[in-house]
């Protein structure tokens, strides 16, 4: 019954204060899609805020920040064509989305997500000292291997990029193979 939030500087003072006691021990951040672009901007309100830093930032499935997304946003489309577009991103099970009464329930949270995402303006600013370790499926359309690349000017740290088998969702194809990616670079740290 809580208001969504639909854009990102209000989330992430929400988000950052509700989660501040948790960052007394050593950290990281992953995320994917939106989770990528609010685990970055996690990462800098740390920075500024509490002189605080993730030990590496992993994001997935999101390209990076400077890079402007030029499609239309979906979050303003009518009901039925924002469902299709719902639909071409094969996360959201067909049986909610196949279910009116469900889709009545989901429908202004997964509006609130899409706003969330297409009205965030990056703005530049010092690079982040922690390694960004980003992952990409080689079929994303939308979110290429080669977006992808470019977080690789968001940090001093060092960079590495995994791609994938598999579309926008394969943390979920390639669960094993992103899992023991993680593991392996957690290791390093």
């Amino acid at each position: 019954m809580e208001v969504p939030f639909t854009r990102i500087p209000p989330l992430l003072h929400d988000l950052g204060t509700a989660l501040l006691p948790l960052f007394d021990k050593r950290f990281v951040f992953f995320g994917h899609s939106m989770g990528a672009i609010l685990s970055f901007e996690l990462t800098r309100w740390l920075r500024s805020e509490r002189n605080s830093m993730p030990e590496c930032l992993f994001v997935s499935g999101r390209r990076a920040p400077q890079i402007a997304d030029l499609d239309p946003p979906c979050h303003l489309m009518n009901d039925a064509d924002f469902l299709a577009e719902i639909r071409k991103l094969n996360s959201t099970p067909e049986e909610v989305l196949g279910n009116p009464d469900l889709l009545q329930l989901v429908l202004p949270t997964l509006r609130a997500d899409a706003e969330l995402c297409e009205t965030y303006q990056y703005v530049d600013g010092a690079r982040l000292p922690c390694p960004i370790v980003a992952f990409a499926g080689t079929k994303d359309e939308e979110e290429t291997v080669e977006r992808m690349r470019e977080w690789h000017v968001q940090t001093t740290g060092s960079f590495s990029l995994h791609a994938l088998p598999g579309d926008h969702f394969f943390i979920h194809s390639s669960e094993r193979q992103v899992i023991e990616l993680l593991l392996r670079e957690l290791q390093r740290r």
